[in-house]
């Protein structure tokens, strides 16, 4: 039995949203004690770590948006 795409999207949004609260976790206690030190470090770390590989999936799409809506010149 196939799942309905609502299911599928709802489900995805659930993970994305655990890999979220558990990245942001892990970075704030690294980046107090100084085991990272720049956005950088940050994206490195999600990157490594499969267990957030929706979420830097996600940041991944997110991020070849433009930065602005404003009509390119």
């Amino acid at each position: 039995m196939h799942q309905h795409i609502s299911e599928v999207c709802e489900e995805a949004c659930r993970t994305i949203t655990v890999q979220y609260h558990d990245f942001r976790f892990l970075v704030s206690e690294k980046f107090k004690s100084r085991l990272m030190q720049t956005s950088g470090d940050a994206v490195q770390f999600g990157l490594k770590e499969e267990k957030f590989g929706l979420l830097v999936h996600l940041l991944d799409i997110c991020a070849t948006f433009q930065a602005s809506s404003a009509v390119c010149e």
